[in-house]
């Protein structure tokens, strides 16, 4: 036996280590000794241990296109560990000849070599491939769907975005998820598709849309949000409550009070929280005039979001100010008599609350509206409201 054939020898047996370290040696130094030891390498993708099939697979690439014919044969291996590795080692190496031979392995019996086959042709970016993975939406397997949708991604062609639309009907969650989140990245040529998707018969495809609107962002699409508050499907209109708030476009505001009414408590802390990001001061008044009919804790939430925290952060209209802007509403007769009302139900509130707290903390009261977490702080709000009654 020479000297190279005793190294490779050496070698394949430090393949079989647990230590992770003298597994990546072994394989890299296969690596460097060249051609002649691709055969023991391609055999090593045999191995049922995950780790050793990573740890060839790295040093396959690192070996670049020289072993692409070599890889592109091992996909017809009988072995299906070996397909797989073969599969993922090509996805390394990024060569377009390997391409068509990829798009064979999405077909492959064993979901796996299917899995891997689908991420190499994104990682290669074939734009060829697409139609090919477009078809892998449909597979069984929910790996092999993610798989797709992730290269479809990174490919980014526009040709997929209506196939990728009708996919959020998809059961699975994880899978809806990350066809959202590849419907955003691909923006540029998503939006108009996605606005059109919010008329679709399909409950989870108008759902998907509406999600993926709201953290595309822009106001191009705030009208057909608006009109989603509207849908049949309350997952739908929350969705599209969330994707108003996310946008934080002022004209909003005035369907996310009417929201307010839904029958749907998903829907209506959906437009609650987005109103505390698109409320503008003009709306205080009717959404005063909304609160009449709702319970104390939902009346505490709604003055919590108008006047409030968000996240931390203190929200354009502090207690302080919604009390002038409604003060100077009630004493001017320009106004509607209904909006002087409102004003003036903002007002009797706001007074009964700061009335209520202790000459030593004037803000324990008001703390919960504030956005505060004392949960004590809060239930002592609660309990005015419930036995002042219908306070607003």
């Amino acid at each position: 036996m020479d000297k190279t054939s005793a190294k490779i020898e050496k070698y394949c047996r430090g393949l079989r280590s647990q230590d992770p370290l003298r597994l990546d040696y072994a394989a890299n130094a296969l690596a460097e000794i060249g051609t002649i030891a691709l055969p023991a390498l391609l055999e090593a993708l045999k191995e049922s241990r995950s780790d050793v099939r990573r740890a060839v697979a790295k040093a396959l690439v690192k070996m670049g296109d020289v072993v692409v014919p070599a890889l592109i044969e091992a996909l017809k291996n009988t072995n299906s560990d070996a397909r797989r590795g073969a599969a993922e080692a090509l996805g390394g190496i990024h060569d377009q000849q390997s391409v068509r031979a990829l798009i064979e392995a999405t077909f492959d019996v064993d979901w796996y070599v299917r899995s891997a086959a689908a991420r190499s042709l994104g990682l290669i970016g074939a734009a060829q491939a697409t139609p090919t993975l477009l078809h892998s939406l449909k597979d069984t397997n929910d790996f092999v769907k993610l798989s797709a949708i992730g290269s479809l991604g990174k490919i980014g062609e526009a040709e997929a975005v209506p196939a990728l639309i009708q996919a959020l009907k998809d059961t699975t969650p994880d899978v809806r998820r990350a066809l959202v989140n590849v419907l955003v990245k691909m923006e540029g040529v998503s939006a108009p598709a996605l606005v059109e998707a919010l008329r679709d018969t399909n409950s989870d495809v108008r759902r998907g849309a509406a999600e993926s609107l709201g953290e595309i962002g822009g106001v191009q699409s705030v009208s057909a949000l608006i009109e989603a508050l509207h849908d049949v499907d309350w997952y739908v209109r929350s969705a599209a409550a969330r994707s108003l708030g996310l946008i934080g476009d002022v004209q909003a505001a005035p369907a996310l009070i009417e929201a307010l009414k839904d029958t749907s408590e998903y829907v209506f802390q959906s437009a609650l929280r987005a109103l505390g990001a698109v409320v503008d001061a003009r709306e205080i008044p009717k959404m005063a005039l909304v609160c009449q009919t709702m319970s104390p804790k939902e009346k505490v939430a709604t003055l919590r979001a108008l006047s409030g925290m968000r996240d931390g952060v203190r929200s354009p209209y502090p207690i302080g100010d919604i009390h002038s802007y409604c003060a100077n509403l009630v004493a001017s007769q320009s106004v509607a008599l209904m909006v002087r009302q409102g004003a003036e139900s903002v007002i009797e509130y706001l007074s009964y609350l700061r009335a209520s707290a202790t000459p030593e903390d004037p803000d324990t009261l008001l703390r919960p509206v504030y956005g505060g977490q004392n949960p004590a702080d809060a239930e002592e709000l609660l309990r005015a409201s419930e036995n002042r009654g219908a306070i607003l």
